[in-house]
């Protein structure tokens, strides 16, 4: 995992215990329906932590979760101030901070670094074991550049459709999991069916 993603985890995990432990002084100090208030959500913001620390390095859902935490702890607040006349100005500042940052999102270098591929080892895999010979002058007619297709109909390996090259959708397709048919037969028998493409 990335050290920016485990700062960042850490940072989060430590203004939200700071945001448990203020609220849990101040569901103790309140009585009546005000603590039933605080109480259920105390556990709905736990319940909301809790997905954050499971999704956060598994989706960038994490991220989406903790910005809710922080926004729904902000409005509790608000409603706290509201109903008991004073501010609790430290873990306000605490949850604005977390707020601040939860807005800032990174991107994750896993998903900006592009994947660099061999075209030439995708095209002609033998091209690597060819030894090469000692270079000569030799005149020859005109190179004629002549695209390699490996069938006339592609296929996902996720999907159920097969769908013509040129087609929009098969070029969507990542490379790793294209499927190539050199006939509709031969693609309908692998249980595929034709797509309308346009």
């Amino acid at each position: 995992m990335a050290k920016p993603l485990i700062k960042r985890f850490l940072f989060h995990s430590v203004l939200s215990i700071i945001i448990f432990y203020f609220l849990a002084r101040i569901l103790f100090s309140a009585g009546g329906k005000l603590f039933l208030a605080e109480l259920a959500f105390l556990a709905g913001a736990a319940f909301i932590f809790t997905v954050f620390v499971v999704l956060y390095f598994l989706t960038r859902w994490g991220e989406r979760v903790i910005f809710f935490f922080y926004l729904v702890n902000l409005a509790n607040l608000v409603f706290l101030g509201y109903i008991q006349q004073r501010m609790h100005l430290l873990i306000l500042l605490t949850a604005l901070i977390g707020f601040v940052f939860s807005l800032i999102r990174k991107e994750r270098k896993e998903e900006l670094q592009p994947k660099q591929e061999n075209v030439i080892s995708d095209v002609l895999p033998e091209a690597e074991s060819i030894p090469k010979e000692t270079e000569k002058p030799i005149k020859t007619a005109p190179v004629i550049k002549e695209e390699f297709k490996p069938g006339k109909f592609v296929a996902s390996q996720n999907s159920t459709y097969y769908h013509q090259p040129k087609c929009d959708w098969a070029k969507k397709i990542n490379r790793k999991r294209r499927v190539w048919f050199y006939s509709k037969e031969e693609a309908e028998e692998k249980g595929y069916k034709q797509h309308n493409c346009k």
